[in-house]
């Protein structure tokens, strides 16, 4: 795999503070008839990799199993457009549940989504089983500006 990230570039350092800290990136993917398909999503950035929870019947995971590639990308910063952070690559669900998966970061993930959480109504482990399907998606290539 390629290095995403070129350390001490000022640019690559601040989009991955926006990966970490970022709440909701747009996650797209394709359709068989080539529609593009974009949702805002949570999700947690671990291992140079995008990490998104989505029910298993979801348009998005049904396009990542079928074999989609992907995009994300998060929302400029400032009144201009500034802080750019797209990333594209393979997507694959995961074998296992969310619950599973999530036991090594799960404080990290609570921590940043606490007041998500508390906003949805619904306990992190409810959360975990009603989004049960976990996308893992390799980012191939960084674009910033």
């Amino acid at each position: 795999m390629t290095k995403l990230f070129t350390p001490g570039d000022a640019m690559h350092d601040n989009a991955q503070r926006l990966l970490e800290s970022e709440l909701i990136a747009w996650f797209t993917t394709v359709a068989a008839d080539g529609t593009p398909h974009a949702v805002p999503v949570w999700f947690f950035w671990h291992e140079e990799a995008v990490w998104i929870l989505t029910r298993r019947d979801s348009v998005k995971a049904r396009h990542v199993a079928r074999g989609s590639r992907a995009l994300v990308h998060l929302n400029t910063q400032g009144r201009f457009g500034a802080d750019v952070v797209v990333l594209t690559g393979s997507a694959r669900i995961l074998d296992q549940s969310a619950a599973e998966w999530i036991t090594p970061v799960r404080d990290r993930w609570e921590a940043k989504y606490a007041d998500g959480i508390e906003d949805f109504g619904m306990p992190a482990d409810t959360i975990l089983e009603e989004f049960s399907a976990v996308i893992c998606m390799r980012p191939e290539k960084l674009l910033v500006w």
